[in-house]
């Protein structure tokens, strides 16, 4: 028994891939797109001020800037493929998260200022955010 795989239904776009799925490099060139590359930047730049710091606090900060980098370049690479339709419920997730994070990313600023005079790598910390 043959199976006709050439039917428009499971027919691959140009180029192969998901029939859905496509890259989209004119996403970088918008707002939300420059906004999540400088929110990478500012996430790893977190993430390595405060990988040596060793005052208390240090973990917090650390944390909120590696998990926020995941989160940036996850979400970057989910819009710059177009995997995520842009209907408003995924938005509206993508907010309520970034909602969040700005809360924890304020709170490390807080303990990274608190702990400046401490430490010089807390004070450049506090500044990155």
């Amino acid at each position: 028994m043959e199976y006709d795989t050439a039917s428009p239904a499971t027919e691959a776009p140009p180029g192969g891939g998901h029939p859905r799925q496509r890259c989209s490099p004119e996403y970088l060139k918008t707002p939300r797109g420059i906004l999540k590359i400088v929110q990478m930047v500012t996430s790893l730049l977190t993430f390595a001020l405060s990988f040596g710091w060793r005052v208390s606090g240090g973990g917090w900060v650390t944390f909120v800037g590696i998990t926020g980098f995941i989160k940036a370049i996850t979400w970057f690479v989910l819009h710059l493929l177009s995997v995520i339709p842009d209907i408003m419920f995924n938005y509206f997730i993508e907010v309520i998260g970034y909602c969040i994070w700005t809360l924890f990313f304020f709170i490390s600023g807080i303990v990274a200022a608190v702990n400046g005079p401490e430490s010089s790598v807390a004070g450049a910390a506090s500044v990155s955010h």
